[in-house]
């Protein structure tokens, strides 16, 4: 016996509450840069109402007496010298407000999910700032990869520039270094004697991991982390990628008060708030908001007479996106 087709389909037009989407309340996964430059800073504190201009300062090393003494003679006291480094903390800020209405019928846990947002621009926020005040440095900080890509020697010569000039490893006995992944697929792939896999075997395993599992390891005591939001210069086809070699006190992070600032393990602080009827909004029609509100500044910590503590290599990958 034939079997007649269906007289009912999803695509029958007379059906017309039939369901044709489920809504899934689950937000996807998106695509966020990893917050590294934090950790390459001094952190500093400016107190609150304690003004808006935070100063420190250093001594300058006394040079080598190379003149001696007449004996019983008592000669002349040297006085010391100082100099100052001071920035002035700028204030960052942003909100969503919501309607009533809009957080009543979204499908999703919308303050929830905008606050993580919130997190993520105001963490690359500060990463941004850091980094942009690296690069400002670049006119006297930079060079150019040794050969075409960048390879070993690259790290080694500027740790040896940095050392050269009594720069102080940053953590340790290990100077840390940020570089975009494009430009590291060329270390890591330079299988010439002296290139990364010959000095792999100086990684310690169990090391802790400055930048979480984004650290290559170590090569010529430099930690190798990973970051996407390196400064470049250049576009398109000939953009070149830097790449940074940072010792000790080279540029400070200065948050105020207690707030914290951007780094791997977190963000700045997001505030939460559901609204009701108020004086402002009698009817309660704005029914939440997400905020932050953070202040901060980030100053590279030279002065005249201070040497630079980083470096930057200016590389060109050979792999693009």
């Amino acid at each position: 016996m034939a079997v007649s087709p269906a007289s009912t389909l999803t695509t029958t037009g007379s059906i017309a509450h039939q369901a044709t989407v489920y809504y899934d309340r689950l937000s996807l996964d998106n695509l966020k840069k990893a917050l590294r430059f934090n950790q390459l800073t001094e952190p500093r504190r400016l107190p609150k109402q304690f003004g808006l201009t935070t100063q420190m300062f250093r001594y300058i090393p006394f040079a080598a007496n190379t003149s001696a003494g007449a004996e019983g003679t008592i000669g002349s006291g040297i006085a010391p010298t100082t100099e100052i480094v001071s920035a002035t903390i700028v204030q960052y800020f942003d909100f969503v407000n919501f309607s009533d209405l809009y957080l009543e019928t979204v499908i999703d846990d919308a303050l929830a999910n905008v606050a993580e947002e919130m997190g993520y621009r105001a963490g690359l926020t500060v990463d941004t700032l850091i980094r942009t005040t690296f690069d400002s440095g670049s006119a006297t900080t930079s060079a150019a990869t040794i050969g075409a890509a960048l390879a070993a020697n690259d790290f080694r010569k500027q740790v040896q520039s940095l050392r050269g000039n009594d720069v102080k490893p940053k953590e340790g006995s290990d100077f840390l270094s940020l570089a975009h992944p494009f430009t590291l697929y060329d270390l890591i792939s330079d299988n010439t004697a002296g290139g990364f896999i010959d000095v792999t075997k100086y990684t310690t395993p169990n090391a802790p991991r400055l930048y979480e599992g984004d650290e290559l390891g170590k090569l010529a005591g430099v930690r190798l982390g990973m970051s996407t939001n390196v400064g470049t210069t250049g576009a398109g086809a000939t953009a070149s990628y830097w790449v940074y070699v940072v010792g000790k006190g080279a540029v400070g992070a200065v948050n105020l008060g207690e707030a914290s600032i951007a780094s791997a393990e977190r963000n700045p602080q997001v505030n939460i708030l559901r609204h009701g009827p108020s004086a402002s909004d009698p009817a309660g029609v704005i029914g939440g908001s997400v905020s932050y509100n953070f202040k901060f500044v980030s100053l590279r910590l030279k002065s005249t007479s201070d040497k630079e503590r980083y470096r930057q290599i200016k590389a060109l990958p050979t792999v693009t996106s």
